[in-house]
């Protein structure tokens, strides 16, 4: 979505990451059942907001470089603000449609996928294989859900909580890295290194919700290339490194055009075909009065009184 913003999973300028390893998602046949497809757009979540976190493991690093030699990690922030089109130009935006493919080429799976964003925080995802049921994910900035589809063609509502909750919400965050003195407790830059081929600014960002990552800023452009983070899967832990595409700039604004989350068992690619700025067609978010009985404070039980001694 912008700057390093959040995007459901396009945005240029940001993006966070909640990985679930792919091989949890597919089964030998491709086939997807509702709690992989539930998985797989967690997954998608994750590269929803171009910069990446983790809910498991910190990360840590020893500076590789003096720190005096090193450019402090905001002006880097305002840097990469400025080469994605400077923030006046990022706010002109107030929503998103991404529309684009998922694959697994180890797999040869493939998925349709649509993101929807709004201004401050509300976003919509859906996920469609082909021949495939629809998976849905909504989040009005406070809560988030989703409507997955079940055996026999029915489906069913699931409220988020704990992580998964967390990592929505952060990725619903339309602007994101714009925000970034807000959106993250500590920055601090490592050292200069080499990411994905470029010579680029590693930076180690914690963000308020208590996820680590690094961010790396590429030292030619100022944009951000991409982030790193580990995750903690039954008990393992797995490094997961998030690559953007090329940035294409929308209406003033830069975006990535995708991104490469990759894992020592595979690689997931996100594609964005087509970035829309303002589209007339984002679902409605209405959470289903199910979901809304499960967030409804238990009724108070009256004590019973008890006789006057007297």
């Amino acid at each position: 979505m912008r700057m390093t913003r959040s995007l459901p999973l396009a945005r240029s300028y940001g993006w966070k990451t909640r990985n679930l390893l792919a091989f949890q998602l597919l089964d030998s046949e491709n086939s997807m059942t509702a709690r992989k497809l539930g998985a797989l757009m967690l997954l998608v979540i994750a590269a929803c907001s171009t910069r990446a976190f983790a809910s498991g493991e910190a990360v840590t690093s020893q500076p590789a470089t003096s720190p005096q030699a090193l450019p402090d990690a905001k002006d880097l922030f305002e840097r990469h603000i400025e080469a994605v089109g400077g923030r006046d130009a990022v706010r002109k935006h107030t929503s998103l449609k991404f529309t684009g493919t998922l694959k697994i080429p180890s797999m040869n799976y493939s998925a349709f996928t649509t993101i929807w964003q709004v201004a401050p925080t509300t976003m919509v995802m859906f996920t469609e294989p082909p021949g495939g049921g629809r998976g849905e994910v909504y989040t009005d900035g406070t809560n988030a859900w989703e409507l997955m589809p079940t055996p026999g063609g029915g489906s069913k509502w699931t409220l988020y909580t704990d992580s998964r909750k967390a990592d929505t919400l952060f990725s619903a965050d339309f602007y994101g890295d714009v925000n970034y003195e807000s959106r993250y407790s500590k920055i601090q830059t490592v050292e200069m290194t080499d990411f994905n081929g470029q010579s680029a600014y590693k930076v180690f960002a914690e963000a308020t919700l208590g996820k680590q990552f690094f961010l790396f800023f590429d030292k030619a452009s100022g944009l951000i290339l991409g982030s790193h983070t580990v995750q903690n899967e039954a008990g393992q832990t797995i490094p997961i490194i998030m690559v953007y595409e090329p940035y294409k700039e929308i209406d003033g604004v830069k975006y990535i055009t995708g991104v490469t989350q990759r894992t020592p068992s595979m690689d997931v690619m996100l594609a964005y075909r087509v970035i829309e700025p303002g589209p007339q067609d984002v679902p409605p978010v209405e959470m289903p009065a199910e979901l809304k009985v499960q967030l409804a404070p238990a009724p108070l039980i009256p004590t019973p009184a008890t006789e006057d001694p007297d």
